[in-house]
């Protein structure tokens, strides 16, 4: 760095404090660089653009140092502290943010990369922390500077492609893994990793700011030319049940696999370089300020929702909580985890449960609208949350902006219809008592239904055949079979979610009108039954039995006795039935649907 050297602030208005000068980083000198004279110049500016960081103040340190031996040599660090009071800082604080940074930095992600390093792998999870210090009640960070090393910052507004989510949920993996493994060796981790972004003690903070968003929201929705818009507003949740959801992120289920989530898991949380050809090298995490312990679907469910490439959120979902499953998997087995490894469809399970749905809804109120928000100088947490007509102009332009309406769209249904918002053929017979069950149809599929039709050409009235295969068990099993076989080749895998949630509406209005006096089964409950392993039989007999025979043009040969014939016209026409065109066209995409939703989880019957 000479005189003459432009040094760009990507923040003009950022404020930075008189202390931060060379004297503040002697002792970090003396370590990192012992061989210095002395200082020639210092220059600190910002070293975010607005709108990517809400809750920290974010620097970089220019330092040109005369060396021992006459030469000349810049160091450049990233310098990290609390928000000024007046510009946020109080709700930051109370948060608790900067120590529970102080102790991942100082204890635990050292201690991460060491379970690595013992067991022969060279991982690096997160950027090395020069020094932590409190000072006048404020706590101080200071970094190597990453950027030297040529690692950068992802286009936040842009979404990440296959090969960034891969590396990305790779990495969250690695770290989660490891986190397990640690708690398994050396106990719980302290009382305050049970928190993250929700606080029991702060209810006001949360309904109030729940409150300031919902007016300009529920505005929003409706200029998203998104169907059915007048419904999920009036559905939308009320700030009691807000608050009711909030809470539930604090009841953990002691059955389920749980890590130490990084809490705010998306694009701008990451660095990443790059090989010379442009593809993807090194990816490692950074802001540790709210991590909490419980289901690894906290994780997942936030960063599926705000950071894939939009044509990817939807279509991949699935795709991508089995590419972390399996890294997942092969880091705790060199890590030695001794506890019972995690099944995919556990983790698909999770990902439905009421206590883990609160980061989609978070995600999609708070965080997505300023991701998706060009870089603006007013894009801070002091405006956002600011009690002014300017802030609340500010915060109907986030949730207006046509980037983010163009994502809605298709998000909110989809999650809306999530409401997170041998030994197989056994695991069929099993009951759960504590689902809800009925008389399944047993062999549910167009086949097996009579429609009648109106003048116009529409479905009037239905009627069910062939009632051979009742079964008492999960609604699942009926859904399993009927999706899979009998829906359209395009709506099978768009529309999955809705279809059950369509039951589901019907289901509780017969329910009621019969007066059911047991409760009533919940959506989500629903969803979590399809990925129990004792329904997911029907997944695996409709993809293998009953699509092959449906798809395949009628003939004399089309029936029972030629499927399961042991006899030459037997085998030949399974061979038709599974390399019939049509059929591979469909399974070429289903199989991997059933799979990446662990319908397909054939370990699990071991």
């Amino acid at each position: 760095m000479t005189d003459n050297d432009e040094i760009v602030n990507p923040n003009e208005n950022l404020i930075i404090p008189d202390w931060i000068n060379e004297k503040y980083f002697t002792s970090v000198l003396e370590k990192d660089e012992p061989d210095h004279a002395k200082v020639l110049k210092f220059t600190t500016v910002a070293a975010t653009k607005p709108g990517e960081n809400f809750t920290s103040t974010m620097l970089r340190s220019y330092i040109k140092l005369e060396m021992k031996d006459g030469s000349v040599k810049t160091k450049t660090y990233i310098f990290k502290t609390m928000l000024p009071e007046e510009r946020g800082g109080n709700d930051i604080t109370e948060f608790g943010l900067f120590p529970k940074e102080a102790k991942m930095y100082e204890t635990y992600l050292p201690a991460f990369e060491d379970l690595y390093k013992k067991a022969g792998w060279d991982i690096q999870l997160a950027p090395k922390c020069l020094l932590t210090e409190e000072r006048e009640g404020k706590i101080h960070f200071i970094f190597e500077d990453l950027c030297v090393k040529r690692f950068g910052n992802i286009d936040r507004t842009k979404g990440l492609d296959m090969e960034h989510m891969t590396a990305s949920l790779h990495k969250l993996a690695e770290y989660h893994a490891a986190s397990a493994v640690y708690e398994e060796l050396h106990g719980p981790y302290p009382s305050e990793f049970n928190e993250g972004f929700v606080k029991r003690d702060l209810k006001k903070f949360h309904i109030d700011g729940f409150k300031q968003k919902e007016k300009a929201y529920k505005k929003a929705m409706l200029s998203w030319g998104m169907k059915e818009a007048e419904k999920y507003v009036k559905e939308f949740p009320t700030a009691d049940q807000y608050w009711a959801q909030c809470l539930s992120t604090l009841d953990l289920d002691p059955l389920e696999f749980h890590v130490l989530n990084h809490g705010d898991f998306w694009s701008s949380n990451m660095m990443t370089t790059y090989l010379p050809n442009g593809s993807l090298d090194q990816l490692i995490l950074i802001d540790f300020q709210l991590v909490k312990w419980g289901s690894p679907a906290m994780d997942l469910l936030f960063f599926l929702t705000l950071s894939p490439e939009h044509d990817l959120r939807i279509k991949e979902f699935d795709h991508f909580v089995r590419i972390y499953w399996e890294r997942l998997i092969e880091c705790l087995k060199v890590l030695k985890l001794k506890q019972s490894l995690p099944k995919l469809r556990d983790l698909q399970n999770s990902i439905n449960k009421k206590q883990n749905s609160f980061y989609a809804v978070f995600s999609i109120t708070n965080h997505l609208p300023i991701i998706l928000f060009p870089t603006d100088k007013d894009s801070n947490l002091h405006n956002i949350i600011a009690e002014t007509e300017e802030g609340e102009n500010l915060r109907l332009r986030l949730v207006s902006n046509p980037a983010f309406g163009n994502v809605m769209k298709d998000l909110y249904p989809f999650l809306y219809n999530r409401e997170q918002y041998r030994k197989i053929c056994l695991e069929s017979l099993e009951v759960d008592s504590k689902d809800f069950n009925v008389l399944t149809h047993g062999d549910f599929s167009a086949s097996n239904i009579l429609y009648k039709y109106d003048e116009k050409g529409n479905v009037s009235e239905a009627l069910l055949l062939d009632f051979q295969l009742g079964k008492w068990g999960s609604p699942a099993q009926d859904l399993l079979m009927m999706i899979i076989i009998s829906a359209e080749k395009d709506l099978r895998y768009k529309e999955f979610d809705n279809f059950v949630r369509i039951y589901w509406e019907y289901l509780i209005d017969c329910l009621t009108l019969l007066k059911y006096e047991k409760p009533f089964p919940q959506l989500r409950e629903m969803q979590s039954a399809i990925y129990k392993k004792n329904n997911t039989l029907y997944a695996v007999f409709a993809v293998m039995n009953h699509l092959p025979g449906h798809l395949l043009p009628s003939s004399q040969e089309s029936n029972l006795h030629n499927l399961q014939s042991k006899e030459e016209i037997g085998r030949k026409y399974r061979v038709r039935s599974y390399t019939n065109p049509t059929f591979v066209e469909i399974i070429r995409e289903l199989y991997p649907f059933c799979c990446n939703r662990g319908l397909f989880n054939f370990e699990d019957f071991e």
